[in-house]
């Protein structure tokens, strides 16, 4: 069963008609006709009741047709949020900080902006002990180093991932 199959089979559903399902889809009549039986047979049961002018939902087509949306509305919501991550606006975002420097104005301020800008994507801090604060973090393989700013006599830097999506 293909996805397909679920939306020729909502818009025959809600048309009750294949006709004007198939313009709706912009398929052809006869694709979709045949489309909706492969599904009925995968299925091993009917889901229409075949009229002169028209189809009509059986009893199991009626509950299909409502199962049939609630799986397209979930793949959706799952391809936006995997979209999401591969874009950067969810998942989480990794903060190395060094621990004299984590209560710094500069630097709740700019995670309370992020969070109200980034809402989907949480936080992880940890304190490195590897590097002192003012200087660039120790470079890792994979990873870019920019300087974004200075504040009195402290120097802060982003280390990022080479390729950010």
């Amino acid at each position: 069963m293909e996805l397909r199959h679920f939306r020729y089979f909502i818009s025959v559903g809600e048309e009750q008609h294949f006709g004007r399902a198939a313009a709706r889809l912009r398929v052809a009549q006869p694709a979709l006709s045949r489309q909706i039986q492969d599904l009925e047979r995968e299925m091993g049961f009917l889901l229409f009741d075949r009229l002169p002018r028209g189809v009509r939902l059986n009893e199991a087509g009626k509950l299909f047709l409502t199962d049939a949306r609630r799986i397209l509305q979930d793949v959706e919501e799952a391809k936006r949020r995997a979209e999401r991550i591969a874009l950067g606006k969810a998942g989480t975002l990794r903060i190395g900080i060094a621990m004299a420097l984590s209560w710094h104005g500069m630097v709740v301020a700019s995670f309370r902006e992020f969070r109200r800008r980034q809402p989907d994507i949480r936080s992880k801090l940890s304190y490195p002990t590897d590097w002192m604060p003012g200087s660039p973090p120790p470079s890792h393989r994979g990873t870019r180093i920019w300087h974004i700013g200075s504040s009195r006599r402290t120097e802060f830097y982003l280390q990022c991932p080479k390729v950010i999506p």
